[in-house]
């Protein structure tokens, strides 16, 4: 059973669950905090939509003393309090930071009110990040003090565990893995791209699910198809949304007209974790590609 499961069982009550910006959506983070609320836990969220009501409120307060000149907008420092403001408000008994300035913010309200704190990490933190950013080398130290003070670590892989415990100062006694895949079987699902694209016919479906943008090579798989020898038997599916914005129409279309793919390359919007079943039924060959990856797109 994990760790976070175990932990609910003993406590049971309520959980406040710091993430990054924009993880909400995502499938292994709305996987695990559906196995904490299935488990009898109220859950409270603070993410950065969250942040507008306790930004003017902190910004206020710090102008009526005569501080706020001292701290940068959206600063590290100011976003450190908004968490513990929150933190503080929440009157959670289990604290779960995913970053480390998160993560921080729960240890110093979980000390003063002798709360539990994990660290549930959905990557490596930091590693995609270029050298030399200044922000990402602070929180990596702030990472480092809080692993060996946290009570438990967990990972979505035994890679990046090692990675943690090796390289970065984890306690391995308290650093556990919880799976980033559901744990059960899927239903049958029926297929529905040939349905919503009937101009497939009986062609063969080779499919892409993920991020449209720079790394993952996108370019580089319509090149490689438009030199199948038998390119007439297959369509190119892509499932996702830009990340890097007009990725797609500026980096991919482009390429699509020139070799005069049209029919041959199809895009379909961003699909839920409930919705990838019937894409994945439809479809004879999944496809991804990466340029030289840090280790998050291997162990993740």
């Amino acid at each position: 059973m994990p760790v976070h499961v175990k932990m609910a069982k003993r406590i049971k009550e309520i959980f406040c669950w710091i993430y990054e910006p924009g993880i909400s959506g995502n499938p292994i983070a709305i996987q695990a905090v559906n196995t904490l609320v299935a488990q009898g836990w109220r859950g409270m969220i603070l993410e950065h939509s969250r942040y507008s009501d306790l930004a003017s409120t902190y910004q206020a307060k710090a102008q009526s003393v005569g501080i706020s000149h001292w701290l940068p907008r959206y600063g590290m420092l100011e976003m450190l309090m908004k968490y513990i403001v929150y933190c503080l408000r929440s009157k959670a008994s289990v604290f779960i930071g995913s970053q480390p300035l998160g993560c921080l913010a729960a240890w110093i309200v979980g000390k003063c009110l002798r709360k539990k704190v994990i660290y549930y990490t959905f990557e490596l933190f930091g590693e995609e990040i270029a050298e030399g950013c200044w922000q990402i080398s602070v929180l990596k130290i702030i990472e480092r003090f809080l692993l060996k003070r946290v009570a438990v670590l967990v990972t979505p892989s035994k890679e990046i565990r090692e990675i943690y415990i090796k390289e970065r100062g984890a306690p391995s006694d308290r650093s556990f893995v919880v799976r980033n895949f559901m744990n059960k079987s899927l239903p049958h699902a029926k297929g529905k791209i040939r349905t919503l694209f009937p101009q497939i016919g009986s062609r063969q479906i080779i499919l892409y699910s993920g991020a449209f943008m720079n790394g993952r090579c996108l370019p580089s798989m319509i090149r490689a198809f438009n030199v199948m020898s038998k390119k007439d038997d297959y369509v190119l599916v892509f499932v996702g949304r830009n990340i890097e914005a007009n990725y797609w129409e500026s980096e991919v279309l482009p390429i699509v007209a020139d070799l005069d793919l049209e029919g041959y390359i199809i895009k379909m919007g961003w699909m839920s974790s409930d919705e990838m079943p019937s894409i994945v039924a439809d479809s004879d060959v999944g496809i991804i590609l990466y340029e030289p990856t840090p280790r998050n797109n291997l162990y993740c």
